[in-house]
């Protein structure tokens, strides 16, 4: 009887142990198959993996097209390796109903942030704290300048 009971023992033992090493193994698939991000950047100029280009007024004779980033919702330090200007901008395209000919916008939420590596005589900022909310984008205005990478840190 008593090697019967050591027995069973030893067998729940064994099965606590696989069981452990289930779910160490699924934990490890899970985190390793859903990433969570928590740092993005951004290149002015480039879709890259978050960006899509919007175009606003496509059936007038200037449409343009915008670039806006899908970053997820959340709370960011943001720092540039150059100067850029970006705005936070609902999704999708809003109507203004004051200008007949080009009558689609983006709207965009506050105002426009300006970083630089430098303050440009105060103008610029180095680095900016903002929220991104699940309805909202970055946009950035495309220039004729060198790429500039914008970095983002989730806080």
């Amino acid at each position: 009887m008593e090697k019967l009971v050591n027995a069973i023992i030893i067998a729940s033992y064994g099965i606590i142990i696989l069981l452990v090493l289930i779910m160490v193994g699924m934990y490890k698939y899970d985190t390793e198959h859903n990433k969570i991000v928590n740092s993005y950047t951004i290149t002015t100029g480039e879709l890259g993996e978050y960006g899509q280009i919007v175009t606003v007024n496509k059936n007038t004779d200037k449409p343009v097209d915008n670039y806006v980033y899908k970053l997820d919702s959340g709370q960011y330090k943001v720092t540039a390796d150059g100067t850029v200007a970006f705005s936070i901008i609902k999704d999708g395209i809003s109507i203004n109903e004051n200008n007949e000919a080009y009558p689609e916008k983006l709207e965009c939420v506050g105002s426009a942030h300006i970083l630089s590596e430098n303050d440009l005589n105060n103008e610029a900022n180095v680095e900016e704290i903002i929220t991104i909310n699940d309805d909202e984008s970055i946009f950035v205005p495309t220039v004729n300048s060198k790429p500039v990478n914008i970095h983002f840190e989730k806080l």
